[in-house]
Formats: C-alpha cells, structure tokens, sequence
C-alpha cells in the first residue's frame, strides 16, 4: 500500500513511521530517526535525516514524477458525485457523536474540537463511511474517530474526502480512514492514521512520532 502521496512535497517528522510507500511530486525529506517500510519516490531529491531508514529510494527521470494530480482528482470527483445519505451546513463539532455508514455531505467546513470522539457504528453491517466536505476539515489534537461494532473480517472502508483545500489533525489524534485532500494534508505530532494521506496538489506532512499504518 501506499502511505503518502503528494502533488508537491512531502516532509516526515522525527521519528514517524509509515507502513507504505511515499510518492511526491517534488522533494521528500524524511526526519531522524523516521521509518518508510516501503519506497520512497521522488520528483525531486529525497533527504534522510540522522537514523532515517527506507525500503529504497527511486527518482523519476527529469525529476518529473506527478502521477497524483489526475488520479485523485478523478477519484475526489467521483466521491463527491455520490448521492448523499446525510447532509450538513458546514459542521462544528464539540461533543461526542456517532455516525452510521453511508455518504455523509458536509457543505462548508468541519471542525472538530480537541478531545472529541466520533465512533463510526457499522451497526453489524460490511458498510462504507464517505465524508464528503466542500470546504477544509480540521480535526483538534486528541480527538478520535473510532470504528464500532463491525462484523468479523469486514472490508468496511472510511474516505475522508476534502474537496474544498485541506486536512489537518492536531497532536495525538488518532484517525480511522484514508485521508484525500485537494490541497495540504497535515499531522500532528505522535498522531495515528489507519489509512494513508494522499494530497493532489499541494503537499503532506507529518508531526514528530505520528504513524501511518496503511495495512490495517
């Protein structure tokens, strides 16, 4: 799998670990101590800081490597075509909230409030989460989206699908789902992603001691 895609730059903290690839358009530096299981490719050069360890590294001829741009924004265009189950004005959310499987529609922005938790409930069923926003979706260090109540073996999938400009989680989040942004995709430190981060135009980083772990 991959863990990390971006349009333009991709920058690892101190000691992150990703469980994929990284593939960036232009440079890739990767923090001391950080870990890439698999390749890291690059438009430009690729930096490793102090300890950094990766499976290899490939630079694209000409430093020319962009393969994101039209994969996913074909991807974000069909995602934010679907027909949605669950519509919202833009979203602040402050307290705990449960949401069942389906197409959730956010026109405008989401925030999420540090601290919070959003349990995802697939109520026994092999269902998928789409969260389609038009507008940015910021996410407050400590919150948790969590999956609940999935069947054994489930190929449930969340897409967090941010159409509008880009994605952040604060510190110690800890996220389920594969992130997709038009613009930036930001981390915070020692936060934990189940999926990967993929930017289409612009670029990726990740805070000191955050995961990606793509193959769960």
């Amino acid at each position: 799998c991959i863990g990390g895609r971006a349009g333009a730059a991709t920058a690892l903290g101190g000691s992150v670990v990703i469980g994929g690839d990284i593939r960036s358009g232009a440079a890739s530096t990767l923090g001391a101590n950080s870990e890439v299981a698999g390749t890291v490719v690059s438009g430009g050069a690729t930096t490793l800081g102090s300890g950094a360890t990766k499976g290899s590294v490939s630079l694209a001829p000409d430093s020319s490597f962009n393969p994101v741009v039209g994969e996913l924004e074909d991807a974000q265009d069909f995602l934010g075509g679907l027909q949605p189950d669950f519509e919202k004005i833009g979203h602040n959310i402050s307290t705990d909230e449960t949401w069942t499987a389906g197409v959730h529609q956010i026109t405008g922005s989401l925030s999420v409030s540090a601290g919070v938790t959003i349990t995802l409930d697939a109520e026994g069923n092999d269902a998928d989460f789409i969260i389609n926003v038009s507008g940015y979706a910021s996410l407050g260090a400590g919150v948790k989206v969590v999956l609940a109540n999935a069947p054994a073996g489930h190929s449930i999938r969340v897409l967090w699908n941010v159409t509008g400009t880009y994605m952040s989680l604060g510190a110690d989040a800890e996220i389920e789902g594969m992130l997709l942004a038009n613009t930036y995709i930001s981390t915070g430190s020692n936060s934990k992603l189940s999926g990967g981060a993929y930017s289409a135009t612009s670029y990726v980083t990740t805070g000191a001691g955050s995961t990606i772990n793509c193959g769960k």
